[in-house]
């Protein structure tokens, strides 16, 4: 298994333009994944590989959140044409294997749903539609360790093509430097959080203010998000969540606006403006 770090290739290959099909590979792996915009399914299930098993993410919005459904088929054409009815989604990814001489079996591909639905579910970054979980099937120890390896990859790959519904938050937001634990509170709240590759996340456990005072109509509309989403359960987080900024993850939690580089600060009372300042000095020699 691959450590998170280590370096990887990806191979991306596209028809009917830069917003077309893509084929996205990975060096050393004998699966295959494939994103279709919904535009151009009608040609998508033409392709050979569309006859393959595998398992399938429908990624969209439902109610002006991002959300996904999770499936999987013996034969992903069939399968996906029957959601054709469904208006919610914009993309299908598909995962299946390189060659049909090896393809992934119901079992394996039952275990690949089952992990998928379960992880998206306690994540929390996207609306999951599946109503059911699948459960995962018996299949042998070895078939096991298979799929998990598979989902490493399956994981590693999601985010290059802009989906990280199914990556825990400090997983996929480790920077090479490490992670730096900042604080700060106020009167009813307490909160810890970390920067990530995108944006600045709030630790599992903080406390967020009850009441809420005025603040920008984004930040008010990410916190009703994140509490219909169960993020946020009697003003504590259930998970690491994940905020486009300091300031934006300050706010939500304090109930009001925050200059996030300001108010977050490490152990020692720094501010987190303060490390990035002397993260690029110390870049810059």
């Amino acid at each position: 298994m691959a450590k998170q770090n280590s370096p990887f290739t990806i191979t991306i290959s596209g028809q009917y333009g830069p917003d077309g099909i893509c084929q996205v590979e990975e060096a050393g792996w004998d699966g295959l994944c494939i994103v279709c915009p919904r535009g151009y399914y009608p040609e998508g299930r033409k392709l050979d590989i569309f006859s393959h098993s595998g398992v399938y993410i429908l990624v969209g919005h439902e109610n002006g959140e991002e959300a996904v459904y999770i499936g999987r088929s013996d034969k992903l054409v069939v399968r996906l044409d029957q959601h054709r009815d469904k208006e919610f989604w914009q993309r299908i990814v598909v995962f299946t294997s390189q060659s049909k001489n090896y393809p992934l079996n119901p079992g394996k591909t039952q275990y690949l749903e089952s992990v998928l639905v379960n992880t998206a579910k306690n994540i929390k970054r996207y609306n999951v539609i599946n109503k059911d979980d699948p459960g995962k099937p018996q299949i042998t120890n070895a078939d096991e360790i298979a799929c998990d390896i598979y989902l490493d990859h399956v994981k590693k790959i999601l985010p290059i093509v802009g989906i990280d519904a199914f990556v825990e938050v400090s997983s996929l937001s480790v920077l090479p430097e490490g992670k730096t634990v900042f604080q700060c509170e106020g009167r009813g709240w307490k909160a810890a959080g970390y920067r990530t590759s995108e944006g600045f996340a709030i630790s599992k456990g903080s406390k967020a203010k009850e009441s809420v005072k005025k603040l920008l109509p984004s930040a008010q509309r990410i916190r009703e998000e994140i509490i219909s989403k169960g993020v946020l359960k009697n003003n504590v987080f259930d998970v690491d969540y994940e905020f486009n900024s300091p300031s934006q993850a300050a706010s939500v939690v304090a109930g009001v606006n925050k200059n996030g580089l300001t108010v977050w600060i490490d152990e020692k009372g720094v501010t987190l403006k303060e490390h990035d300042e002397k993260k690029i000095k110390g870049n810059s020699k």
